[in-house]
């Protein structure tokens, strides 16, 4: 992970390597995993190197914190 962005709810998690360039494939090997999981997440960005995450505001916290957790345990994956 490089560093997280965002405006009011919309957040975005950038991912790149240690020189900071664009870590797309990465990024695209994440979004499977979390697929084969049961989480669909949106990519962003000019090199698809981001993740969108805009949570609907009446998602209920085990919801959000199921969510969360499959995110976490992806990210550990990839690393």
């Amino acid at each position: 992970m490089d560093r997280l962005t965002g405006v009011g709810a919309m957040r975005g998690i950038e991912l790149a390597h240690a020189d900071g360039t664009p870590a797309s494939a990465q990024l695209t090997q994440l979004l499977a995993l979390a697929r084969e999981a049961g989480l669909l997440l949106m990519p962003s960005g000019k090199s698809r190197h981001i993740i969108r995450l805009l949570a609907p505001l009446t998602t209920e916290p085990a919801v959000l914190k199921e969510g969360l957790d499959i995110l976490e345990a992806c990210l550990a994956q990839l690393a």
